[in-house]
C-alpha cells in the first residue's frame, strides 16, 4: 500500500521527525523531509517546529526539491520535480496539479495556510484535485503573493564535534546567502571547523530541506604510551633449535640464558606523550587522553639511573623480566637434566644442575658449579669449584676444569684439569691434572688406571690394581708449569733450527757479495734474512731465560709426597720433582718421596 505524505509537530526537529519516522514505519533514508513552519517561543508560549515528511516513492508539495545523492561521500545533487504550483495572475490564484502527483486536499490546504491564500473556493480546489489535473485552474481571487523566505536549522551533536543545517526552501522570498548562513552559525556559538565550501554548495545546487554536515571539530589526538625497551632477548622460551646450512639440527646450542655483565643495561624506559589537543565546533578545546606510564617494578641485583629511565645490571649473572619485574640472578638452577630440552649452559654465576648432564653437553660458568646427578662424556668449565654429587662417567668423553676445586663421587674415564684440589671417593682410567693435592677418599679411597698428577700431594686407600694396570702418579712439579716446560722446549728448538737456516743465508750472501755486487732482489733478501735473523735472536734468549728458570724451581720441586693408606700395586710409575720410579712389587701402607735424588718409601703415617 503506498504511504502518503503527513503533517507533524514537535518541540523541535529531532522530535517532530521521530514522530513522523514511527507514524510512517519509515527510516530517515526512505523519507524527504522539509519543514513547513518553525516558531520561536516567547514568553509563555512554546517554540514548535512543524515537518512534512513524504515517502521518497511520491512526489513533492515544493515546486523544487531537492536531495543528497549520498552523504557518506559529501556530495549534494537537486532534483527538481513540478508537482504542483499557483500562479498569481491579475484576475486571481490559479493552481496546477501535475497528473501524475498524488497528494489529498489536506496537503493542498495546509500549503495554501501556509502561503496565506485569501478567500479561496474549496470546492474549486477539489475539483482541480480531481478533475483539472495538468491545467491551471482558478481557485482564488487576485491577491499579491506571500513571499516565504528561506529559513536555518542549525542542529549540533550530543558531543558537539558535527553541525548539520537544513536550509529551507523559499516560497516566493529569497534565498539565504553563503554570508547570512555563515553568520547564523557563528551566533549560535558555531567558530570552528565550519565548511564554507559546503554551505557554498548548498546555496549554488539549491540544496533544501536536507540535513547535511557543514562544520566539524578536531579530535583530540590521544598520547602514546610509554614504552620499555628491553636490551636482552626477553622471549628464550620459545627459542628454538638451530638448523644449519646442511639441514641438521643443533639441540645443544640453544642459548637459553641471559647473561648479563654487572654495568650492562638492561631496560630503557620511554616516557609517554602528553598527546594533542582537539577542539569542538564551539572552539573549545578537548584534553587528548595521556599514554599510559610504561611500569617496572625493580628486583635484586639492580640499580636505576638517576632519572630513572635506564636500568642496569648491579651483578653478573642472568637477568629475568618476570611479571614486569626486572633482577639478576648470580645463581640459575636447572631443575632437570641438560639435555635437548636445555642445550649448552653458559653462565655468569653459579650453575645448579638437579639432574644429570648427557654426552655431548656443555655447562660453562663464572661461579661454581653444582650437578646433583651424574656427568656423561660433558664437558663442564668453571671459574670457580665444581660439585658432582654422583660422578662422572666420562666414557673417555668428558672434560672437566676448573680454576678451584673439585669434589666428586667418583671419576672414570674422564679428563680433568684443576687449579686446586681434587677430592673423589675412586679415580678410575682418568686423565687428572691439579696444581694442588688429588685425594681418593672415603669408602673406597682407589685409584686405578690413568694418568694423576698433582703439584703438592697425592692419597689414595689404593692405587693401581692387583692386575698390574698401567698408573702414572706424579706429584713435586706444577703440572701447567711442566707441561709449558715441555712446550717451551719444543720452541726453542724450532726457533734454532729457523736462526740456523737464518744464518746460513747471510754467510752465503756475504761471501757473494764479496766477489761481485749482488743483484736487487739478492740485496732484498740479504736484508729479509737479517731481520728474521735478529727477531728470532731476541725471541731465543727470552725463551731460553724461561726454560732456565723452569729448570731451577724444578730442581728445587723435590719435596711432594705419594700417600698410600694400604697398598701400591705393581704396574704403577711414581714422578716425583725429577725423579722417577717404576713399581714391580706390591708396597703395602706407604708413603713416597725424594730423599738423596731418589725415590724411597716409608710406612704410612698421617
Amino acid at each position: 500500500m503506498t504511504k502518503h505524505s503527513i503533517i507533524v509537530k514537535g518541540e523541535n526537529y529531532d522530535e517532530a521527525l521521530s514522530k513522523g519516522l514511527k507514524k510512517l514505519d519509515l527510516t530517515k533514508d526512505q523519507v524527504r523531509i522539509k519543514i513547513t513552519e518553525e516558531k520561536k517561543g516567547f514568553l509563555f508560549k512554546k517554540s514548535y517546529v512543524e515537518l512534512k515528511i513524504e515517502p521518497l516513492n511520491l512526489g513533492s508539495d515544493s515546486i523544487n526539491n531537492n536531495k543528497l545523492d549520498s552523504e557518506a561521500n559529501e556530495s549534494v545533487e537537486s532534483i527538481d520535480k513540478k508537482t504542483f504550483h499557483f500562479e498569481y495572475r491579475p484576475d486571481g490564484v490559479y493552481l496546477n496539479i501535475s497528473n501524475d502527483f498524488k497528494i489529498d486536499i489536506n496537503n493542498l490546504l495546509e500549503y495554501i495556510n501556509k502561503k496565506h491564500i485569501k478567500d479561496y473556493d474549496l470546492n474549486k480546489i477539489k475539483y482541480c484535485l480531481e478533475e483539472k489535473r495538468g491545467t491551471s485552474y482558478k481557485i482564488a481571487p487576485y491577491q499579491e503573493e506571500f513571499l516565504i523566505d528561506s529559513s536555518l536549522e542549525i542542529s549540533v551533536s550530543k558531543d558537539n564535534m558535527e553541525v548539520r543545517i537544513v536550509l529551507t526552501e523559499p516560497s516566493g522570498g529569497k534565498v539565504k546567502s553563503h554570508t547570512e548562513i555563515i553568520e547564523d552559525l557563528n551566533e549560535s556559538g558555531i567558530k570552528f571547523g565550519i565548511n564554507s565550501s559546503k554551505v557554498e554548495e548548498i546555496i549554488n545546487k539549491q540544496i533544501f530541506d536536507n540535513q547535511i554536515l557543514v562544520a566539524q571539530g578536531k579530535e583530540p589526538i590521544e598520547g602514546k604510551d610509554g614504552q620499555v625497551i628491553c636490551n636482552f632477548n626477553d622471549n628464550l622460551q620459545n627459542k628454538n633449535a638451530i638448523i644449519s646450512d646442511d639441514g641438521k639440527i643443533d639441540y645443544k646450542n640453544l642459548d637459553k640464558i641471559r647473561n648479563v655483565n654487572k654495568g650492562d643495561l638492561l631496560i630503557e624506559l620511554i616516557p609517554p606523550t602528553e598527546g594533542i589537543n582537539g577542539m569542538d565546533v564551539y572552539g573549545n578545546e578537548i584534553a587528548p587522553k595521556k599514554g599510559k606510564e610504561p611500569f617496572v617494578k625493580i628486583g635484586k641485583n639492580v640499580i636505576e639511573s638517576e632519572d630513572g629511565l635506564k636500568i642496569y645490571a648491579d651483578k653478573d649473572g642472568e637477568v629475568n623480566f618476570i611479571d614486569s619485574k626486572i633482577y639478576v640472578d648470580e645463581v640459575i638452577t636447572i631443575n632437570g637434566n641438560v639435555d635437548n630440552e636445555t642445550g649448552n649452559i653458559k653462565f655468569k654465576g653459579k650453575v645448579n644442575v638437579k639432574g644429570n648432564v648427557k654426552s655431548g653437553f656443555k655447562i660453562e660458568a663464572d661461579g661454581n658449579i653444582e650437578i646433583f646427578g651424574v656427568v656423561e662424556g660433558a664437558t663442564l668449565i668453571s671459574n670457580g669449584s665444581i660439585i658432582i654429587h654422583r660422578g662422572v662417567q666420562g666414557n673417555s668423553q668428558s672434560n672437566i676444569q676448573c680454576v678451584e676445586n673439585l669434589i666428586t663421587k667418583y671419576l672414570e674415564n674422564a679428563k680433568v684439569k684443576c687449579g686446586g684440589d681434587i677430592e673423589a671417593d675412586a679415580i678410575l682410567h682418568s686423565n687428572i691434572i691439579a696444581e694442588g693435592k688429588v685425594k681418593a677418599s672415603g669408602r673406597k679411597a682407589l685409584i686405578v688406571g690413568g694418568s694423576i698428577k698433582a703439584g703438592e700431594e697425592i692419597s689414595a686407600n689404593t692405587i693401581g690394581s692387583s692386575m698390574g694396570t698401567i698408573t702414572e702418579i706424579e706429584v713435586g712439579v706444577n703440572p701447567e708449569e711442566k707441561l709449558s716446560y715441555g712446550d717451551l722446549k719444543i720452541e726453542i728448538s724450532n726457533i734454532e733450527k729457523n736462526m740456523d737456516s737464518s744464518k746460513k743465508a747471510i754467510e752465503l750472501l756475504n761471501k757473494l757479495s764479496k766477489k761481485q755486487k749482488l743483484d736487487k732482489s739478492k740485496q732484498e733478501l740479504l736484508s729479509k734474512s737479517l731481520n728474521t735473523y735478529k727477531v728470532l735472536k731476541v725471541k731465543y734468549d727470552k725463551l731460553s731465560k724461561e726454560l732456565q728458570e723452569l729448570s731451577v724451581r724444578f730442581k728445587e720441586q723435590n719435596n711432594g709426597k705419594i700417600y698410600a693408606s694400604k697398598i701400591i700395586h705393581p704396574g704403577v710409575r711414581v714422578v716425583i720433582g725429577n725423579q722417577s720410579k717404576h713399581i714391580y712389587d706390591d708396597i703395602s701402607s706407604c708413603i713416597l718421596y725424594v730423599k738423596d735424588c731418589d725415590v724411597v718409601n716409608e710406612p704410612f703415617k698421617k
